[in-house]
């Protein structure tokens, strides 16, 4: 009952087996022990006062191991190491009460060598030895050793005193050992918590909302010291951004997905906005959350890297915007001068020469070949202007709509590389916004222009789509396709890349690839209408 309240008195392992050890000594009579635990990596030793060279080597000095085994004087099919090892899982008590005579009957044995077994027991003359396990459970968890310089001085009775409270030593002991391992547990996730930079934090849901445990970091991340979300019921709903609270309770809810880290924004002390990312872990009792334990990270240095990052991603689109546009005018410029100037000015030109050469011819002067020539050069000329300025601005764009511009376009084109060229089209009148248009005709003529190039084709559908709420545009060709890179998608030129640029400023969606049968396909859709995205919500 003594060694029983002091180890439930305890939490010191050492010193528990110190005082079991001694109690041990005391009941016995015996002049030194020792007791080593299998998690441990020495014995404890206990002596009394008048034995004071014991401990000086703290090895028991044992030579035995799992060849060389101490042997009872009684019986020699009862074999023990000396040494705590795992053949004391099954193994009963060992002692034997007079070790000079043990020495003198097992002289020739290889288990001697012709060396002493024990040095203790050599040096201190010690005669009587004792090994009684510590088990618990059918398993063995340490080993309990007794010395005595005096022949026979434990007696049978005595081990089986030993060996009756083993068990319940050893029950005693294991429960103070897997307290001194929460014990460390808990020293090394304190140690983490108050030294890791995030918040860790541990909350009751139900059945109400407080903080059990928040790590000192709060301080510097929320202004607010641990202490203060311990005071007050409800402290979250002082902590998170109004806005931002009910998005907040919903997502701590028993029908939540924790699997994914929340967003949030919160108030500091000082007034402060400020982002954090949790990362929580429900713990549910009855399909209900009751407790949450987490970490919280301040992410508003990456927040505000993120928001400078897109507002400088839509300046640019702002600015690719505006390029575009610009080209556009400025095509829409020269399509006109070229057609009205330069175009009225060859006519003019024309119509001069004609009235020379018929002068000339009345006056019978010669120059009428020459002058055939040049008119011809000036007709010539005029015809280059003209298809220049449609190219740089189909008039059929702006006074037809997109398919009849494209379907000009495609005629033109099937007489100048020969590949046949077909349009699908429900409505063939149907028209849309102008930025809308002109995108899509300039993604279909740099689709037209790379099949010509590279595609060695024999034919190209191009098909329109009226959707509700959208119009989708697909060409596609019989060529012999493109080699994919490693995201998917051809090596990206100028001109894909120009037509993905046009199509994202409308918010549509752009896509590339090699159908099995082969060939290109490019697939365009564009929304009538969009709304930016808003951006983060809570």
């Amino acid at each position: 009952m003594e060694i029983l309240t002091n180890l439930a008195e305890t939490d010191n392992l050492p010193w528990a087996v110190q005082t079991v050890l001694l109690n041990i000594i005391e009941t016995t009579g015996v002049q030194a022990g020792a007791i080593r635990l299998n998690e441990a990596e020495d014995y404890i030793f206990a002596v009394p006062e008048n034995i004071t060279d014991f401990e000086k080597n703290t090895a028991l000095g044992c030579r035995f191991s799992g060849e060389h085994s101490l042997f009872t004087p009684l019986s020699r099919d009862i074999i023990l190491p000396c040494m705590f090892g795992r053949e004391l899982v099954q193994a009963g008590s060992f002692f034997c009460t007079n070790i000079s005579r043990w020495y003198e009957m097992n002289a020739g044995s290889a288990a001697l060598d012709g060396k002493p077994c024990c040095e203790k027991c050599k040096e201190f003359g010690y005669e009587t030895v004792v090994m009684v396990p510590i088990k618990t459970a059918g398993e063995v968890l340490g080993l309990i050793h007794l010395y005595d310089s005096r022949k026979k001085a434990v007696s049978a009775e005595e081990v089986t005193f030993l060996e009756t409270i083993s068990s319940t030593l050893g029950y005693a002991l294991k429960h103070l050992q897997d307290r001194e391992c929460i014990r460390k547990s808990e020293e090394q996730f304190r140690f983490l918590a108050e030294n890791a930079k995030d918040i860790i934090f541990r909350m009751q849901i139900f059945p109400e909302r407080k903080f059990i445990y928040v790590s000192p970091a709060s301080v510097f991340i929320s202004g607010y010291a641990p202490v203060e979300y311990y005071a007050h019921k409800n402290f979250d709903k002082k902590l998170v951004y109004p806005a931002a609270y009910h998005k907040y309770k919903s997502s701590i809810s028993s029908r939540a997905d924790y699997s994914k880290p929340l967003t949030l924004r919160l108030v500091r002390k000082d007034g402060r906005i400020i982002w954090v990312e949790l990362h929580c872990v429900p713990i549910y009792n009855k399909n209900r959350v009751e407790i949450i334990e987490g970490i919280a990270r301040d992410i508003t240095e990456r927040v505000q890297a993120e928001e400078k990052l897109k507002s400088s991603y839509e300046q640019l689109q702002v600015f690719s915007s505006l390029i575009l546009k610009a080209q556009e005018k400025e095509k829409i410029r020269l399509s006109r001068e070229l057609h009205d100037e330069v175009g009225q000015a060859l006519t003019a030109v024309k119509i001069d020469l004609q009235v020379i050469k018929e002068e000339l011819r009345k006056k019978g002067f010669g120059f009428q070949e020459r002058l055939a020539e040049s008119v011809k050069l000036v007709d010539a000329t005029l015809e280059r202007v003209r298809k220049q300025a449609v190219s740089l601005r189909p008039p059929a764009l702006d006074h037809m709509g997109l398919v009849a511009a494209v379907q000009s376009m495609a005629q033109g084109f099937s007489r100048r590389t020969g590949i046949k060229t077909k349009i699908i089209a429900e409505n063939k009148t149907s028209r849309f916004p102008n930025e809308i248009e002109t995108a899509l005709f300039r993604c279909v003529q740099e689709s037209l222009t790379n099949v010509a190039r590279h595609s060695q084709a024999e034919k190209v559908i191009i098909e329109f789509q009226f959707l509700p709420d959208s119009i989708r545009v697909c060409v596609e060709d019989n060529g012999r396709g493109f080699k994919k890179d490693v995201s998917g998608l051809p090596p990206q030129g100028i001109g894909i890349t120009g037509m993905q640029e046009r199509v994202r400023l409308l918010n549509g969606v752009f896509k590339i690839d090699t159908p099995p049968q082969g060939g290109t396909r490019v697939m365009i859709t564009v929304p009538f209408s969009c709304k930016k995205n808003a951006g983060r919500q809570f």
